[in-house]
């Protein structure tokens, strides 16, 4: 949890208080906090298959279709919207936990028709995704 604490501060640092505003209120982030969660993406998919052998050939188009690319974009919106709600310093160990945990479904989601849960953030994180997700493809 530490290091995830510590993405929180980084992450939501690069975003300006009207975005985090929009986020707070789950709002769609406009053009300026979009194009900068996908710069984010597209870097941190790069940082995250340089270490993966299968993953450094992939072409843009496959490399949006790839689970690690699409986790680390949900992970990235989760930490915007912690960092939006005041950041994870001192918060509760079993929340972010749970948030962690319901990473992986949201990001299975993606690929799929939306996320079948009641909760409200995972249901919002998923369709941040998505949108953000349909903007990189082109559609």
């Amino acid at each position: 949890m530490p290091k995830f604490t510590q993405a929180i501060q980084l992450i939501a640092a690069q975003y300006s208080s009207e975005e985090r505003r929009l986020i707070r209120r789950a709002m769609a982030l406009a053009g300026g906090g979009r194009q900068a969660c996908q710069l984010n993406n597209v870097y941190r998919k790069d940082a995250i298959c340089e270490r993966l052998t299968r993953c450094k050939t992939a072409p843009y188009d496959e490399a949006l279709n790839r689970y690690t690319f699409r986790f680390s974009l949900c992970g990235q919106l989760l930490a915007v919207r912690w960092g939006a709600l005041g950041g994870a310093l001192g918060s509760n160990v079993a929340t972010m936990r749970n948030d962690l945990i319901d990473l992986q479904f949201i990001t299975c989601a993606t690929y799929f028709d939306g996320l079948l849960s009641t909760d409200q953030k995972a249901q919002l994180i998923s369709r941040q995704a998505s949108a953000i997700l349909q903007v990189m493809q082109g559609q």
